[in-house]
């Protein structure tokens, strides 16, 4: 039975990096993980995340976290324990601390993180004519956060199903 739990939890959730593979982090049942509050320096942007989908608290925490791989960006951390399923999202303190001043691309990944463990989204890798990614879901991190300022209410509202 948690064999299959784990089978149909990693069909429905998956982790990114710089060239996004479809990895899910799984922490083994035995090894405890404790519930991470989300990290200061992040909070503002899962407070815009919350207010834009009306579910406060509801997400999992987000926190920077030394991530061993330099590719790795973001990850969705799933724990099943008994009947319990637990959820954290880690942002590279390593990537975070090179983009800390790119707020908006900031708020991309943050968001695109949430948009896996919260709601369920699989990556959606179609481009604009302008080359620009269709989806804060695309699977390739664009190089700043210029193209999200300026179409942040359409990539908002892409991801939200509006």
């Amino acid at each position: 039975m948690k064999r299959s739990l784990l089978i149909v939890v990693a069909l429905l959730l998956s982790s990114c990096t710089l060239h996004v593979d479809r990895r899910v982090y799984y922490v083994a049942e035995d090894t405890p993980i404790e519930a991470m509050k989300t990290s200061e320096e992040l909070a503002e942007y899962v407070q815009a995340f919350e207010e834009r989908t009306g579910e406060y608290g509801m997400h999992a925490p987000v926190y920077l976290a030394y991530i061993e791989d330099p590719t790795v960006v973001g990850r969705c951390l799933i724990h099943v324990s008994d009947s319990r399923i637990t959820k954290n999202i880690e942002i590279s303190i390593q990537w975070y601390d090179k983009h800390a001043e790119d707020t908006w691309l900031v708020r991309w990944v943050v968001f695109h993180e949430l948009g896996h463990c919260s709601l369920g989204q699989d990556h959606r890798d179609e481009y604009l004519t302008s080359g620009e990614p269709a989806s804060i879901m695309n699977s390739m991190l664009p190089d700043d956060g210029a193209a999200y300022e300026q179409g942040h209410q359409y990539y908002e509202y892409e991801l939200l199903g509006y």
